[in-house]
């Protein structure tokens, strides 16, 4: 079984200037056309593709000026920063301390003076509310899963990586 998606969250992105969106078992999104609901699903999708395709080609596909994808078009100071959250798969439930069920990805890119795209890709283990931001003192657990960062410019493929 697959992790449930339970939070995405969207700042400068597309239409969405601050979006941060709660996900049940069940869902419902309902809104005006322009609202910004495909904008959501897209931030997800983006994620998907800057990872598969590189930043530059996630944005080719979707428009051929990084601004349009930026809320507000500004001139200059473009970036956006897209996460979500996933139940931790049952699978590795064991193997990590009881209060940690969820993992959330984040992706922030901006645009560079000399114009490429560069990104930020961070996984971190969320504790369940109220138990802090760290894991507990002592405990030794999967430490590439507790908070992994990865630096990455307009033309890195991480495709090949997760096709395994």
């Amino acid at each position: 079984m697959s992790a449930a998606l339970r939070r995405i969250r969207a700042v400068n992105f597309r239409c969405l200037r601050d979006v941060d969106v709660e996900l049940d078992e069940f869902h419902v999104l309902v809104g005006a056309n322009g609202s910004g609901k495909s904008a959501l699903f897209d931030a997800l999708l983006f994620i998907g593709d800057s990872l598969l395709l590189g930043l530059d080609r996630a944005t080719e596909r979707r428009t051929g000026d990084f601004r349009d994808l930026v809320w507000g078009r500004p001139d200059s100071g473009l970036s956006f920063e897209l996460t979500f959250e996933l139940d931790v798969p049952k699978a590795i439930r064991d193997e990590i301390p009881r209060l940690y069920r969820r993992f959330a990805v984040s992706l922030s890119v901006h645009e560079a003076k000399c114009g490429n795209l560069k990104g930020t890709l961070t996984g971190h283990l969320k504790p369940d509310s109220g138990q802090g931001d760290e894991p507990p003192t002592g405990t030794a657990f999967l430490p590439g899963l507790w908070r992994t960062e990865m630096k990455f410019d307009s033309t890195t493929v991480f495709g090949p990586l997760l096709s395994h």
